[in-house]
């Protein structure tokens, strides 16, 4: 599951889930789902999990990727795996719940009223308004039933929590300590060291080459590998002879235009001001004030606006670009912010906009408006979709065809009513590279499994290939008789590193104070880079590991320097000066609460971990299968 710190608290705290609820999606295909029952994705212990949870939880999660990692985004959510991981978020804000219910906590009505009216969202003038909550309700296509029972939940998990946090302190002097620690300043200069600069190429005696290859047999495995004859069927033959008229093409483009409308983009950047997140209002107004005097500071002097989301954004993913979010669609980012960067001219800044991750200071580059292709400008790139449509399923249909003859009849009358030679391929593994056929790793996870004669058909780009096993190599390590010019290729190059790597060491022992530092860095002819940073300070520009060299310079005295090695390459570190630092009281304070807050939610994710041991989870397969969610 995702790690608690990162779910549930996301999900239970402040950023209340049901007050960023956020348009239904209607692309999921729902109405093969009306029926009664079948629109639950998942129960846990009786509770149910509905498609709509599921829907607006994917959103909203899909929406923060995007806003983070912009063009990124995709390949990140792919990574994550971000459907499974909503779905598996939902089952532990349940068991979470769940868990608090067993516990005896109950929210009452009134708290459920009284936590709605103190959304400011929903205020005019200082008071509830109850049209502004009907239309949040018609807007997002939810009754007030189901927000009022989610915002139950979600206080019952937020008095779970603060039950568990209560019970956990901190000591007060070791909370100073490390705030003290944080605010410590450390002044240095580095050298770098790089092994390239110190390789040269060893050789090896026949004994060392042989030490090698045993001591490193895996190098030399050579996994199954498989021979195959096959018939390939080119896609653009099958396209070739697919005609389509001028019917198809205005039906397919009645029925898919929101495929040729361009959504109106942005290319804007920001400054983003977080807000605290246990709710203290004071600290809200606080960040809401420093958001108003950057966007007045801005508006006089946008040349500032980089230098500023430097300084104070807390965008880890923007703020050393200056704060620039790259091109977004409509859609890919949170309501708040899009509804904003409308409102704006390019060049200009807007007002601080507040998002559940805090408040948005935005400066819009450019927009491009969005634009409907008619029939006429879209007709040629229809044609050409439909035509690989119909090329696919005449090309898929004779593959099946032929295959079938395959299996039947053999390879050779196959490919002869076919009309295509067959072909034969040498040996090969998932490494491999094969004339027509390309590189073979997903050829040869299809062959896994595979008999000597069995045959098949794959999809290769837009061809179609029909296949039959001729041959197959078992896995084994390779003679060392086989492989003895590789292993002392491998073994010198090892060598070579490792006499680099101490050739290096002996020049950084060189500089053990200031004077050798000095010297050494003569010596490299190089211009020792120089830095201010606090040892808190999690990221630095220039530095790509600044915790350690921050860990490192802290075990440090004044006037030492110390190497921080890596792989290929080594820092040296001069600390010239280390200024103990004094956090201000309201550093401590949110340190104690943020240390608190940790050992509260190792003990609850524990606690739903164990809850989960003697609960029960079941899953809508079919529903599970339309989403296209693994479970």
């Amino acid at each position: 599951m995702l790690t608690f710190i990162r779910s549930n608290v996301q999900s239970f705290f402040v950023k209340t889930v049901i007050l960023l609820v956020v348009v239904v999606m209607g692309f999921f295909g729902i109405d093969a789902f009306n029926q009664e029952g079948a629109n639950v994705l998942a129960t846990v212990n009786q509770e149910e999990i509905y498609l709509t949870q599921y829907q607006r939880a994917y959103q909203s999660a899909e929406a923060e990727m995007r806003n983070r990692f912009g063009a990124k985004a995709g390949e990140v959510m792919k990574r994550f795996d971000l459907k499974r991981e909503t779905l598996a978020r939902l089952i532990n804000d349940a068991l979470l719940v769940q868990a608090a219910k067993e516990s005896g906590i109950v929210v009452t009505d009134l708290e459920v009223a009284e936590a709605i009216r103190a959304i400011s969202y929903l205020a005019t003038d200082g008071r509830f308004d109850g049209e502004k909550y009907q239309r949040l309700l018609d807007q997002n296509r939810i009754t007030s039933r189901i927000f009022e029972e989610d915002l139950r939940k979600n206080l019952t998990a937020q008095k779970f929590i603060g039950l568990v946090m209560a019970g956990h302190s901190v000591s007060r002097n070791y909370v100073r300590a490390l705030a003290d620690r944080g605010a410590t300043r450390l002044e240095f200069q580095t050298l770098e060291l790089n092994a390239a600069e110190f390789f040269t190429n060893a050789t090896v005696t026949e004994e060392e080459a042989r030490d090698y290859y045993e001591k490193n047999s895996i190098r030399f495995h050579q996994p199954r590998r498989y021979a195959i004859q096959y018939i390939l069927l080119k896609g653009e033959e099958a396209k070739g002879k697919v005609r389509v008229k001028l019917k198809e093409l205005e039906k397919y483009y009645q029925r898919n235009k929101a495929e040729f409308e361009a959504k109106p983009s942005w290319h804007s950047r920001h400054i983003l001001i977080e807000v605290p997140q246990d709710g203290n209002q004071a600290g809200i107004e606080k960040a809401r004030k420093k958001a108003e005097r950057l966007s007045l500071e801005l508006r006089k002097n946008p040349a500032l606006f980089a230098a500023k989301a430097k300084a104070f954004s807390a965008d880890q993913g923007s703020k050393n670009k200056g704060g620039d979010l790259g091109w977004s669609r409509s859609g890919q980012l949170l309501g708040p912010f899009e509804k904003a960067l409308k409102t704006l001219s390019p060049g200009e800044i807007s007002a601080p906009i507040l998002t559940q991750f805090g408040y948005h200071v935005i400066q819009l580059i450019e927009k491009k408006a969005g634009k409907s292709l008619t029939f006429a400008e879209a007709k040629e790139q229809i044609e050409l979709q439909v035509k690989r449509k119909k090329g696919q399923r005449r090309q898929s249909n004779l593959a099946a065809k032929f295959l079938n003859i395959a299996r039947n009849q053999g390879m050779q009358e196959a490919a002869k009513q076919a009309g295509r030679p067959l072909e034969k391929s040498p040996f090969f593994d998932q490494k491999g590279l094969l004339p027509q056929l390309g590189m073979t790793h997903q050829l040869y996870q299809a062959l896994q499994g595979k008999p000597l004669g069995g045959k098949g058909s794959f999809v290769l780009s837009e061809d179609r290939l029909i296949y039959e096993v001729t041959e197959i190599q078992e896995a084994s390590t390779q003679p060392y008789a086989e492989v003895t010019e590789k292993a002392k290729q491998l073994a010198e190059m090892e060598k070579s590193a490792r006499l680099a790597q101490e050739k290096m060491a002996q020049v950084a022992q060189k500089a053990t104070d200031a004077k050798g530092f000095a010297e050494l860095a003569k010596e490299l002819r190089q211009t020792p880079k120089k830095y201010q940073i606090f040892y808190r300070d999690q990221r630095v520009e220039g530095i790509p590991n600044a915790r350690a060299v921050a860990v490192k310079l802290y075990a440090s005295q004044a006037g030492e320097v110390t190497v921080l090695p890596t792989r290929d390459r080594a820092l040296l570190l001069y600390l010239k000066k280390k200024t103990p630092g004094h956090a201000a009281e309201i550093e401590v304070s949110q340190l104690e609460t943020k240390l608190k807050e940790e050992k509260a939610q190792v003990l609850l994710s524990g606690l739903v971990e164990e809850y989960k041991k003697s609960s029960e989870v079941h899953y809508n397969q079919k529903l599970a299968k339309a989403l296209d969610l693994a479970i």
